[in-house]
């Protein structure tokens, strides 16, 4: 999720514990790609060279992440994992124009 200041909010159930352990960084830098820095449609397509990095480490470190590799591994596609990042980030917007949404009175709840 995005706070109300633009920042991301890591700790949002929505990333969960990813941004812990050896592979932390590299999905910090992901995110944030995605987030910040992507101009391309679809969105994070710009942002290859940061989820190949995130890959790789996941696994150079499969004896932690192996139940995320099996899941984006099964089809051998790359973009799976980028397609999370997507979801994430549709979650995130929602919720952000959630929390911007403010209850307005229409003229019949004014009491005069």
């Amino acid at each position: 999720a995005i706070l109300p200041n633009g920042e991301i909010n890591w700790n949002c159930p929505c990333i969960g514990g990813s941004v812990a352990g050896p592979c932390g960084v590299e999905t910090r830098e992901a995110i944030a790609c995605f987030y910040y820095m992507s101009k391309e449609d679809p969105r994070g397509v710009d942002c290859d060279e940061k989820n190949k990095a995130l890959r790789d480490c996941m696994r150079d470190h499969a004896d932690l992440y192996d139940y995320i590799l099996k899941k984006h591994d099964k089809d051998d596609k790359n973009d799976d994992l980028d397609k999370e990042l997507e979801k994430a980030s549709k979650q995130s917007e929602k919720q952000e124009e959630k929390s911007k949404e403010t209850p307005t009175q229409t003229s019949t709840d004014k009491k005069s």
